[in-house]
């Protein structure tokens, strides 16, 4: 027994709900940087933080870009249907 290889169990870190919904925000609001700003943030912690931290912020940019769109569609959609027999 005196030989045997000591043997400790590591627990891989992880985002918290509230962190992966921070990097979230950051994407939406900022967008490219948002996710830029993830990556340099966590680019020494573990691959699965990194990860997670970036997909997190990917999302929120995407979900960004769609609001976006969905934003102009509607404004662009009630200037027509006001003023569209005028233009």
């Amino acid at each position: 027994m005196e030989n045997e290889p000591m043997q400790y169990q590591v627990e891989m870190p992880a985002l918290s709900g509230g962190a992966k919904f921070g990097y979230g925000a950051l994407g939406f609001f900022l967008m490219l940087i948002g996710v830029l700003v993830a990556w340099l943030v966590n680019k020494d912690k573990a691959p699965a933080v990194k990860k997670s931290a970036i997909v997190s912020s990917a999302v929120g940019m995407a979900i960004g870009i769609v609001a976006w769109i969905a934003f102009y569609a509607v404004v662009f959609a009630g200037i027509m249907a006001t003023y569209g027999a005028y233009l």
